[in-house]
Formats: C-alpha cells, sequence, structure tokens
C-alpha cells in the first residue's frame, strides 16, 4: 500500500514537473497553491509541511527547467523505509496569483510591442541606406526570429489562460526553442561579423555578402531544427482529465518519463547563454577599443588625409547599431542565469526570490521586443529613416484622401441648341478629354477635363489646344 501511493504521489509530481517546461507561467488545475509540500505517510495521505520541519528533514536536490527552480527533498525517517518525496509547488497567496496576472500582462503587452518594432525594423533595414549592407540579412533574420518568438510563447500564453485540449503544444514549444535558439545564434555572429570588419575593413567585403549572409541564416535555422528534432521522440501530449470525468479537461506538452531532463537543459543553457556570451563580451570590448583609437588618430590628421581614410559613416553607424544591440543581450539575459544559479548555491525558495524570479523571466522577455528601441536610440540614421517612412506614408494617405474628395467622377456637360438656346440641356456624363462633336441636328458639344492633360515639355508660354 506504501509502495503504492508512493508510485501515485511520484507521477503526480512528474507531470506537474513536466508543466514547467512549457516556458510560461505555471498553470495548474490549483493556482492559489505555493509553496506545496508533499509527503508519503505509511498509513495517511499526503499533508502539507511547514517551512521549519521542512529545513530540518531531508536533504535537497535542486535543478533548473527552462529558467524555473525545481526542488526535490529527500528525507527519511527512522521507522520507515521509504525515502519521502516532497515537491516545490507554485504560489498560494493572493499575492502571488496577482504577480502571475502581472506578469501575463507584461509578456502579452512585450509580445504586442515587440512584433510592431520588429516589423518597422524590417522594413527600414531594408530601405536604400541599409539594404546594400551584409548586415541587413542578420538584422531581418533576427527581426523574423524574434517576432516567431513573440508570437509563439502570446499563444502558449493564451492557450492556458482557460483549460482546453489542444494538440498543437509539442509543436508551438518546439518552435520557440527553435526560434530562440536562431535569435541567439544571429547576435553571435553578427558580433563576430562586426569584429572581423574592425580588424579588416578592406579585405572584409571581399569575404561577405548578401547572398552569402543569406545562406548562413538559412544554414542557422536548419541547424537549430535539426538539435531540437529529439523533440518529436522525447515529448509527448499529457492529457489532464477532472474529477468524475472520462473526457479530458486540458492537455500539456510534456517530455517522457526516460528522457534525461537535466542533460539537456544544461546543454540548451550552454548553447544559448554560455557559448554566446562570451563571444559576445569579447566581440564588444574588441570593437569598441578599435574604434576609440581609430577616432583618436582621426582627430590627429590633417583634414585631407582624414577624409581619405575615414571609414563609411553607413559601417560605423551599423556597428553602433549591432554593438548595442548584443549588449542589450547581454544585460538582459545575464540577470535571469545569475539568479539561477544564486538559488542553486543558496537554497532560498521564498516567496521574495520568487518576486525576482517573475522578473527576471520578464526581462528575459524584453530581450527579443527590444531591437527597435536599441536601433532608435543608438542609430541617428534609423531615425532618419522611421521619420522619412512615416512621412511617406502619411503624406501618401493625406494625397490620396484629399485627391479623392476634390475629383468627381461625372463632371457637368453642358448642351446648346442652335434651335432653343433660351433653355440650355445640362446633362452628366463620364470625364472625356477636349473633343469636338458635329452631330447631324448642328448641336456642339463641348467637354473639359483638365486632369487627363498630359503634362509635355514647353519652351514658352504655354497654349491651351482647341478645336474649330
Amino acid at each position: 500500500m506504501v509502495t503504492k501511493l508512493f508510485l501515485i504521489l511520484e507521477q503526480i509530481c512528474s507531470k506537474r514537473t513536466m508543466m514547467m517546461s512549457s516556458q510560461t507561467a505555471p498553470y495548474h488545475e490549483n493556482r492559489n497553491e505555493y509553496p506545496l509540500y508533499y509527503e508519503e505517510k505509511r498509513s495517511s495521505k499526503p499533508r502539507e509541511i511547514s517551512n521549519q520541519k521542512r529545513l530540518q528533514r531531508g536533504h535537497y536536490q535542486v535543478f533548473t527547467i527552462a529558467h524555473r527552480v525545481v526542488v526535490i527533498i529527500y528525507s527519511r525517517e527512522s521507522t520507515d523505509r521509504h525515502h519521502h518525496l516532497i515537491r516545490f509547488f507554485f504560489p498560494r497567496s493572493s499575492q502571488m496569483f496577482i504577480l502571475e496576472r502581472i506578469r501575463t500582462i507584461a509578456i502579452l503587452c512585450l509580445s504586442v510591442f515587440g512584433c510592431t518594432g520588429n516589423v518597422l525594423t524590417l522594413i527600414i533595414v531594408n530601405q536604400r541606406f541599409f539594404r546594400r549592407t551584409t548586415s541587413a540579412a542578420f538584422i531581418s533574420g533576427l527581426c523574423i526570429a524574434d517576432c516567431c518568438v513573440l508570437c509563439l510563447h502570446s499563444l502558449q500564453i493564451v492557450a492556458k489562460l482557460r483549460p482546453q485540449v489542444t494538440s498543437y503544444d509539442c509543436i508551438v514549444f518546439y518552435f520557440i526553442d527553435v526560434f530562440r535558439l536562431l535569435s541567439v545564434w544571429i547576435v553571435c555572429f553578427i558580433n563576430v561579423e562586426r569584429c572581423s570588419l574592425v580588424f579588416n575593413p578592406c579585405r572584409m567585403p571581399r569575404l561577405t555578402s548578401q547572398i552569402k549572409s543569406r545562406l548562413l541564416v538559412i544554414l542557422l535555422f536548419c541547424m537549430s531544427l535539426i538539435i531540437f528534432s529529439h523533440y518529436t521522440y522525447h515529448m509527448q501530449i499529457e492529457y489532464v482529465r477532472g474529477a468524475n470525468q472520462t473526457e479530458p479537461s486540458r492537455s500539456f506538452c510534456a517530455f517522457k518519463k526516460d528522457f534525461h531532463r537535466l542533460t539537456w537543459e544544461s546543454i540548451r543553457s550552454a548553447l544559448t547563454y554560455w557559448l554566446i556570451v562570451p563571444v559576445c563580451i569579447v566581440c564588444n570590448i574588441i570593437i569598441i577599443r578599435r574604434l576609440h583609437q581609430a577616432s583618436r588618430i582621426e582627430r590627429s590628421l590633417s583634414p585631407d588625409t582624414r577624409t581619405r581614410l575615414d571609414l563609411s559613416s553607413k559601417q560605423r553607424q551599423l556597428t553602433a547599431m549591432l554593438v548595442a544591440s548584443s549588449l542589450c543581450f547581454v544585460v538582459t539575459a545575464t540577470p535571469s542565469t545569475v539568479h539561477a544559479i544564486y538559488l542553486l548555491i543558496s537554497k532560498n525558495f521564498g516567496n521574495h526570490q520568487y518576486v525576482i524570479h517573475i522578473f527576471t523571466n520578464i526581462l528575459l522577455h524584453f530581450h527579443h521586443a527590444s531591437n527597435f528601441l536599441v536601433f532608435l536610440f543608438s542609430c541617428a540614421r534609423f531615425r532618419i529613416e522611421l521619420i522619412e517612412l512615416f512621412r511617406r506614408y502619411f503624406c501618401y494617405k493625406i494625397y490620396s484622401n484629399w485627391y479623392k474628395r476634390s475629383t468627381q467622377n461625372t463632371e457637368q456637360v453642358v448642351f446648346y441648341s442652335t434651335k432653343n438656346q433660351r433653355t440650355p440641356v445640362k446633362l452628366l456624363s463620364q470625364k472625356s478629354n477636349l473633343q469636338r462633336r458635329t452631330p447631324p441636328n448642328n448641336i456642339v458639344l463641348l467637354g473639359t477635363n483638365n486632369y487627363n492633360i498630359r503634362s509635355t515639355r514647353s519652351y514658352g508660354h504655354p497654349v491651351q489646344a482647341h478645336y474649330r
């Protein structure tokens, strides 16, 4: 009986732990539970354990899943032969429930703002100023990847707000990880490309081109698909059934029981942070130092030599944009990782640490929505192109609306009868060029249309065409 109860409890806890892999707020049946600790007893059902007893009994095993902390506590009583499995669950107080709602609203607002900013960045980068640069392909791929991450993450959150059974949970989870890895790798390759350009400004344009940059982005996307392709085998959709219900009430995507989750989380953390951030930091330091040296040398040169040796203004502004973007990635991704390491070392899992975890998660999500703001504040040419884009759009809308109001579909044509000149007949007809019609009854028709007169090159005073 004890073994069966222990297995049931472990199965329930494993399902709830797998739900944390969805990269969203911890949604489950009872959203008001935090902290909830279950313990298996010989003759009693699982009960709640206080915090003081929890600290006095057993030992911790702590690991992180998708930037969330999971605590497994094992303890052994002298009179019991079985280990007691205790799990660390979700908020119970109303304050934590409000914080979860704040995180949901903040992530949805960031998704809307980030998608709008990424679309504007994609349009501006493909305009005439940035279009012919090799970095335009990287920035375009970064905007598309960030938009996909924001949209899929919002879809995941909205789907979890109302419990329902869906068949696309694992697909959404798979592509979120794919596009997030693609975004991080593009940032890394942007830093490498800018660093190479600073070292070899004359030779680097021969090695890179727009076509090569686009092929590299496609190659990175294919590699991301291959890296996460094992999800098709190790992940499955779990269905949750309520009490006295035969039909499932909702579904979620979870890894299978035989999957080595801790090993995979370590590998994914290395691919998305630990291998990328050192490269970004080193490249940014080299770029800033080389640009500082170049500007100091240029100030000491004569005006003629400075004009010949000056770097392209376009490349300077692109370098400032991309360095600022990579620094933003380091700033937004570091707090979440540092906080996870702190929890592993200190084993402090109070409500205060959970609040910090919520804000670091929002900050991590802000990385995918911040490219537009970073480019806007770091590059003057980007601001000029943005203003020009709005000016063209609004001028086109205003001109088209004014033209539609001022131009009528029909114009007034007057028929004068030579037989009865006292009663002119006014009719409405379509627009026509200046023309002369001579019907059999000697009625003369004069029609004018000033909008269809072609503008031709004239020398001297314009002479209006007329017919006799």
